[in-house]
């Protein structure tokens, strides 16, 4: 989401809507400083009930570079609406990344190397929560095969949902790398090639 997608109530969007002296370039500048500061302050919400907090709380901002003909249910439309986008907008990118999770260009060399040996020598996927067991199930299939906590895991098509799968389950795979000494390769190859770049 960048500036240009908090769009500001149709009622600011004339001069004569915005007290003396103020602009809507002040105004677009002051409401993505605050957006992207509260959309960082509450990254431990659900995406709804964040993105929802995140418009509330730009209304005050919005009050008051706004002249008196501004009505609140103009600001609470607005509100829902950005809301509203913003929450599809971020569910259409995640939904797009889970497609072909991979964040490896994101990384430095060395996270890299040990991020590639996670996911493709451990197969140990990307994870969301459709993918994880019901604690509540009583049933407990870790015998199927899907994961195996010797480092292999067979995952199905990405949308179907794994009840096998627990975090312990991969916390363990990455575990028994360690005890099995096969996790040390790919951190002697960071340490060597750290000392070389030195």
């Amino acid at each position: 989401m960048d500036d240009e997608n908090l769009r500001i109530p149709a009622l600011l969007s004339g001069p004569s809507h915005l007290d003396s002296g103020r602009t809507l370039e002040n105004l677009h500048s002051l409401l993505w400083k605050a957006f992207t500061t509260k959309l960082d302050e509450t990254t431990t919400l659900d995406s709804s009930q964040r993105f929802s907090t995140v418009f509330r709380s730009l209304q005050p901002i919005i009050l008051d570079f706004a002249s008196s003909s501004v009505t609140v249910s103009a600001v609470k439309k607005w509100t829902e609406e950005c809301s509203s986008s913003a929450l599809k907008m971020f569910t259409r990118n995640r939904d797009s990344y889970h497609a072909c999770p991979d964040a490896s260009h994101l990384l430095g060399t060395a996270s890299r190397r040990m991020y590639r040996f996670v996911r493709d020598e451990l197969h140990v996927p990307f994870l969301r929560t459709s993918m994880l067991r019901n604690r509540d199930s009583k049933e407990s299939s870790l015998d199927d095969n899907r994961i195996s906590l010797d480092g292999g895991t067979e995952l199905n098509d990405h949308d179907q949902a794994f009840p096998d799968l627990t975090t312990g389950a991969l916390i363990s795979t990455i575990y028994q790398s360690i005890r099995a000494g096969s996790l040390y390769d790919p951190m002697m190859e960071c340490l060597l090639e750290a000392e070389k770049m030195s």
